[in-house]
């Protein structure tokens, strides 16, 4: 897994996602803002299960009250990713102009 030191610009934000704490447990979003991409961190275990592509210069992140969806805005695309926590997969993407 790519190393996070330096990489991380974005706020982490915890997210309980719905379901039995077993089969979901806890997760952190991260923007990696040199990689284009999200880091899933499993925070039961401190480490990055997953990264997410998105497009260029993710840097703000926001994960829903519910905890189902998490939303990341690009800089460089000017753009936000809709991100579905139960699969980690962008499921959506809003242009918000220039």
């Amino acid at each position: 897994m790519r190393r996070l030191a330096g990489g991380v610009v974005a706020v982490a934000l915890a997210a309980w996602l719905s379901g039995s704490a077993a089969a979901a447990g806890p997760k952190a979003y991260v923007g990696l803002f040199k990689d284009d991409a999200v880091a899933v961190i499993d925070t039961s275990q401190n480490r990055v299960v997953a990264t997410i592509p998105v497009p260029k210069g993710p840097h703000g992140l926001v994960v829903t009250p519910d905890g189902r969806k998490a939303y990341v805005s690009s800089d460089g695309a000017s753009t936000v990713s809709v991100i579905d926590t139960a699969s980690d997969k962008v499921v959506a993407t809003i242009d918000v102009g220039a």
